[in-house]
């Protein structure tokens, strides 16, 4: 059954890739992120530790729809000082307290350019969904406490790309992330700010 499915698979593939325009796209970016709801209640500062890398392929009954993937990761810590934490059980820990998380998201990718990508200004909005391993963890004084597993991500991004000369372009965008709550991981929605850069290669 496994021998059908991978046979299945690299059909499929071959089928599509058949679809695809020679020109490619590599980005890497950095992003200060914002939580919100649930998740902000877990960690309620903003954080300046992510980063995210994409390859994107144009298709070529349209060159400014691209499809690819996406790794992004981000990091965000509260250092909540002198805290008591309530226990599901009616007890308490207390203790200087801080919570962190890291959150490693992989995403199947469509970005849609507003006016044709070699232009000097191109709009666009990019929609992926994925799956992301985080692992939440929250130490009191000595004891620490950790939460992980596996969520289904879902992305959204929409921002502008200056292009100074048609193979580099520097982009500028706002994200939103979606992680609903699985098993003992809190709901977890970020916003954020993105800076980046892509280059365009025509194999």
């Amino acid at each position: 059954m496994k021998k059908y499915r991978i046979i299945l698979v690299m059909a499929f593939i071959f089928v599509f890739s058949s679809h695809l325009h020679a020109q490619q796209y590599g980005e890497l970016a950095y992003q200060v992120s914002f939580p919100l709801g649930d998740f902000k209640e877990f960690v309620s500062k903003p954080s300046f530790a992510g980063i995210s890398a994409g390859y994107r392929v144009a298709l070529k009954s349209n060159p400014q729809l691209t499809i690819g993937g996406n790794f992004n990761w981000y990091y965000l810590s509260d250092k909540l000082g002198y805290h008591t934490t309530p226990t599901n059980d009616g007890g308490s820990y207390s203790g200087t307290t801080t919570r962190f998380t890291n959150i490693y998201s992989l995403l199947a990718i469509a970005q849609y350019d507003f006016s044709p990508s070699t232009d000097t200004w191109v709009p666009f909005m990019k929609v992926g969904f994925g799956a992301d391993y985080q692992s939440q963890r929250t130490d009191i004084g000595l004891y620490a406490f950790k939460n992980d597993g596996i969520q289904f991500a879902a992305h959204t991004e929409i921002g502008f790309r200056f292009n100074p000369d048609p193979m580099n372009g520097i982009f500028l965008a706002f994200t939103y992330d979606a992680m609903p709550k699985a098993g003992n991981l809190v709901s977890t929605s970020i916003v954020g700010i993105k800076l980046g850069v892509s280059r365009l290669s025509i194999k």
